[in-house]
């Protein structure tokens, strides 16, 4: 199964102003990636089925970018 598709798979059984926070690493992606990933889902969220939040962590023990995911 593609990334896209289980990300569309987990938004679909979010409830309503549920949220779900994910990681270039738990998906084990490259940053570059993940930031293509990104960019689809703010194209994406443009329809209003969802709100997507980027946040860069600066701890090195973190050490990756996350996306929130906020349904509507």
């Amino acid at each position: 199964m593609d990334i896209p598709h289980q990300i569309s798979t987990q938004i679909k059984q979010l409830n309503q102003g549920e949220q779900w926070t994910f990681s270039a690493q738990e998906l084990y992606m490259s940053h570059n990636d993940f930031n293509s990933l990104s960019i689809l889902l703010t194209r994406a969220s443009e329809k209003g089925d969802f709100t997507i939040t980027r946040t860069q962590h600066n701890k090195a023990w973190v050490g990756t970018h996350s996306v929130t995911l906020i349904k509507h």
